[in-house]
């Protein structure tokens, strides 16, 4: 019997079953290597994303932590700084304008009163101006000590500026020139309010009064100075 079995067929019979499993093995065992390498991939690749993610956060956020941690006294110190000039500023121009506007205000109705003859319409005329005495005392108070301020905190001026030096030797004359006018106005209302009381009829005194070149000048020239030291502040020649 062990000479008719043909061992060598029986071989070839046992690798032709276990051929097809064996090749069926090898490409499981391919597939769940690409499986892993498709893993290892993807896993590879996503820490690649992450660290790339990271780092455009850390290149983000560092300017701004930068940014916040560079001398933060200093700029608060550095806004507050400006917007107290910026508020010196627009005080110092409101007080220009009630300067000018106090001055504007007197020099009409002083005309206005020149133009009538009666004591009482002179005398409620010049009453008008007693309104615009506080306009130029107040403006020029503020137009001064806010001006002095603004020099004293910029660098860019100096007090021995001839503009600033010539605004405010201006400045004096003006205060004393307008000082000295708005007296004698003052006794030209109260003479027209006692004509007035008295018969209200025109009278020679009052309208000399009226027409006091010395009182002119020294008002007019009150004004013309406030005007030359409005231009001083805005053009700051030789600056």
């Amino acid at each position: 019997m062990g000479h008719l079995v043909d061992t060598r067929a029986v071989r070839c019979t046992q690798n032709e079953l276990i051929r097809p499993i064996v090749v069926e093995i090898d490409k499981a065992r391919i597939g769940m290597q690409r499986v892993r390498d498709l893993g290892r991939n993807l896993r590879q690749n996503f820490l690649k994303v992450k660290r790339r993610i990271d780092c455009l956060d850390r290149l983000g956020q560092q300017p701004q932590v930068s940014f916040a941690h560079i001398h933060p006294r200093r700029r608060v110190r550095f806004a507050i700084v400006v917007a107290a000039y910026e508020w010196i500023l627009a005080l110092h121009i409101t007080g220009a304008f009630l300067l000018l506007g106090g001055g504007v205000l007197a020099a009409i109705v002083s005309l206005l009163a020149r133009g009538r003859s009666k004591p009482s319409e002179i005398a409620a005329l010049l009453g008008i101006a007693r309104f615009a005495v506080p306009l130029v005392g107040l403006g020029a108070i503020i137009t001064l000590t806010l001006g002095l301020c603004l020099i004293a905190r910029d660098d860019e001026f100096r007090f021995s500026a001839a503009w600033i030096i010539l605004a405010i030797v201006l400045w004096v004359a003006a205060m004393a020139a307008g000082g000295i006018g708005g007296k004698a106005d003052k006794e030209t209302r109260l003479l027209a309010e006692k004509l007035a009381s008295t018969g209200d009829q025109p009278s020679i005194e009052l309208d000399a009064r009226l027409r006091d070149t010395k009182s002119l000048a020294l008002n007019w020239g009150s004004g013309v100075l406030v005007i030359v030291i409005l231009a001083l502040m805005v053009w700051k020649p030789g600056q």
